[in-house]
């Protein structure tokens, strides 16, 4: 079965990919715990965010010293898969997998502050500060729009050269793009906000490979923080490092 998801995943990117991938130079790494179930990661001045999804160990929020990679504090989300993770200037936001709530936390202590209800699975979460509005995504080719209630506002849908992307997961807002990586994928694609259509992709496979060199097994990429208009840290589910990653101008 990991055989067919894999052939089925490169099948899908040759019938899509009919442009060339953005360049792209690792600049350094920092650790990363192996342990961590990569879902939602962000940075906040000198600090890394993580959100991790566990079955049975727990899911957490990790507040990381930004240059040194060691772990600063982090809360317990029990009973919950933790998904992707947001900040919307004052809070963080923390999406569950199937639970249909999020978790609001301070984002100075991580104490949990509210939960808000909403319908479906969530998967990632970023913030578009401009608008004051959440995008989400829910494993679909949907990005869904919320408000700061959390509100549903509106959606798009996720496609290249004509052609659906699913399983979007992991987002990140960056400059005027949304960043999204697929499920399953080495692939982190620059999302038109108002249309949905991708008008770049970045291509981590060489990156992947040296923490994991099979894709099917679950430890993939996941995990797009921007660092500067240049510059973005990325991760994967039980990788070994964080990765610098400056990317050549859109």
């Amino acid at each position: 079965m990991k055989k067919i998801i894999a052939i089925i995943i490169l099948l899908f990117a040759a019938k899509i990919f009919s442009q060339s991938p953005l360049e792209y130079e690792i600049l350094g790494t920092l650790p990363h715990n192996p342990e961590n179930f990569t879902q939602g990661l962000l940075i906040i001045g000198d600090n890394i965010y993580e959100s991790t999804g566990s079955v049975g160990r727990g899911s957490f929020v990790i507040q990381i010293d930004k240059k040194t990679g060691e772990e600063v504090r982090k809360t317990k989300a029990d009973g919950i898969f933790g998904e992707g993770l947001a900040f919307d200037g004052s809070m963080l936001w923390q999406l569950s997998w199937q639970e249909e709530k999020a978790f609001v936390y301070s984002v100075n202590s991580l104490k949990k502050v509210a939960e808000i209800p909403y319908k479906g699975e969530g998967w990632g979460l970023t913030f578009i500060p401009k608008e004051r509005i959440f995008a989400m995504s829910n494993g679909s080719e949907q990005i869904i729009f919320r408000d700061q209630n959390f509100n549903e506002i509106g959606k798009i849908d996720v496609k290249m050269n004509k052609k659906f992307i699913d399983k979007i997961n992991e987002l990140e807002f960056w400059g005027d793009k949304i960043l999204a990586n697929r499920w399953y994928s080495d692939t982190i694609f620059a999302i038109n906000r108002q249309s949905g259509e991708v008008e770049h992709f970045i291509d981590l496979s060489d990156v992947r490979k040296s923490e994991n060199p099979r894709i099917a097994d679950g430890n993939v990429l996941n995990g797009i923080a921007a660092i500067d208009n240049e510059t973005l840290l990325i991760t994967g589910k039980r990788w070994r490092k964080f990765y610098i990653v400056k990317i050549k101008k859109f």
